[in-house]
């Protein structure tokens, strides 16, 4: 089946800088008690099936949220649809749960 280019992107509380590597703690539980930006970013999927490939479109949903975030369609047939699809997501106070 095809594969997606995804990342998720440390950044700032307002989403506009990366957040640098040597602010990034080593350790997850580090993290607990505190705010966390990211950044979902889409950019493409390869390889598709032929057969499934028209009008395609990702979805998904974020951590005990039943809202779910979609990329728009990618109009058309293409088995290698861009997106380019980005989204800001924040968590107030990390828990261990989340983690």
């Amino acid at each position: 089946m095809g594969k997606i280019e995804i990342n998720v992107i440390p950044v700032d509380e307002d989403g506009e800088s990366e957040v640098p590597e040597d602010m990034i703690p080593e350790s997850p539980e580090d993290l607990i008690d505190r705010r966390i930006d990211f950044i979902v970013s889409i950019n493409r999927v390869f390889d598709l099936p032929a057969d499934f490939c028209k009008d395609v479109f990702c979805e998904y949903t974020f951590y005990l949220s039943e809202e779910k975030f979609s990329t728009v369609p990618f109009e058309g047939k293409s088995r290698e649809p861009i997106f380019e699809y980005k989204y800001h997501h924040s968590i107030d106070c990390c828990s261990m749960n989340f983690l």
